[in-house]
């Protein structure tokens, strides 16, 4: 392995710990909002979740595949690298685009979630980081 291929091995394998440590605590957070009724807090860490989730599932491709340019992309763009690479569909987009525009309304608009819009998004997000983890397995 030359020189920057192992630089970029280093890098991967510190970003990569540095993901899971984040979704760790991530974790921690959101079911504490969760328990403790902050629903509008929950969506927002629960999309926050699903972001680092999709990232950490990104740098486990790319040790076996890369992107054909190194530029940084946005969730989506790595929702459907990640898909394409697995050839599995494993995401609804509508509902990925519904959970983001409330998470946008939370953040910009100080917009209140009640328990049952937070039980919907936590079985889609429950849903949705299985699916990653699964696919990060592979």
């Amino acid at each position: 392995m030359n020189e920057n291929a192992q630089k970029y091995q280093k890098f991967l394998d510190e970003h990569y710990k540095h993901l899971e440590d984040k979704i760790f605590l991530i974790i921690k957070d959101s079911n504490n909002a969760y328990n403790s009724n902050r629903f509008s807090e929950f969506i927002r860490l629960e999309y926050l979740l699903m972001e680092k989730m999709a990232a950490l599932t990104q740098l486990n491709i790319l040790k076996i595949h890369k992107l054909e340019e190194n530029k940084e992309i946005n969730l989506d763009e790595i929702l459907n690298f990640i898909e394409k690479v697995k050839n599995q569909k494993f995401i609804d987009y509508e509902q990925l685009n519904y959970w983001r525009n409330i998470r946008n309304k939370v953040v910009h608009e100080n917009f209140k979630v009640d328990k049952q819009m937070s039980d919907k998004a936590k079985l889609f997000f429950e849903d949705l980081h299985s699916n990653l983890k699964n696919i990060s397995k592979d």
